[in-house]
């Protein structure tokens, strides 16, 4: 099938070690990415249980931060909420995986510019906006008028990007959080201590990566 990506071809290689080049020298720029989906898995499940969604900003000058505020809330709602974040964007790439090597990038890059629709309904902040409006854009125009082989091509990156990003992530969040984000709230929360949250997201991203880039390579 023309634009289709067969598991182990030259496209899905190239593809993954630009994505690895993206995520360890550029930084904030690739974090960029990821932090919108790290939010957003945040608003996404804070609308899902009923909450009201302020909304979220990424941190101009470290792209690699954001915050969502979503106000008061019941107990068990500020769980879900709290997890997701990091857990966002490996789910999504796993995910992405399939659809790709199904021979549906076309499909994984509308799924990607409704995400972002959506997250522009949501965000705050001259940068937070330039940065869900610059990736629509981007990822539209492939969508749009890229042939089927780039957007096979744009399609498997992003899933690299999504399995990859989120390791950076994690290891500036460091073994216990710091004492700060998702998990001193869920610490707070939940007296369970943070290293275990970190734990725990360390373990969904490398299952993640493992599956997805398996089948992605096919091993």
């Amino acid at each position: 099938m023309i634009g289709s990506v067969t598991p182990g071809a030259p496209v899905v290689h190239i593809a993954g070690f630009i994505a690895l080049l993206l995520v360890t020298f550029t930084g904030q720029w690739a974090g960029s990415l990821v932090t919108i989906v790290h939010e957003g898995g945040h608003v996404v499940m804070g609308v899902l249980s009923g909450r009201t969604v302020t909304g979220f900003h990424v941190t101009e000058g470290d792209a690699n931060g954001g915050a969502t505020d979503i106000p008061g809330g019941w107990y068990v709602s500020n769980l879900f909420i709290g997890v997701i974040g990091y857990m966002t964007a490996p789910l999504l790439g796993l995910a992405g995986a399939n659809l790709v090597l199904d021979g549906k990038a076309w499909s994984l890059l509308w799924a990607s510019v409704l995400l972002l629709v959506f997250a522009l309904l949501h965000a705050r902040g001259f940068f937070t906006n330039l940065l869900v409006v610059g990736y629509g854009v981007l990822i539209g125009w492939v969508a749009v008028a890229g042939s089927p082989d780039l957007q096979a091509t744009v399609g498997v990156l992003l899933v690299w990007w999504m399995l990859i990003g989120e390791f950076a992530g994690l290891v500036v969040l460091g073994v216990g959080g710091k004492g700060r984000g998702d998990p001193a709230l869920l610490s707070r929360d939940f007296l369970v201590p943070g290293f275990v949250w970190v734990a725990w997201w360390w373990f969904v991203a490398v299952v993640c990566l493992w599956v997805g880039g398996r089948r992605l390579l096919g091993l």
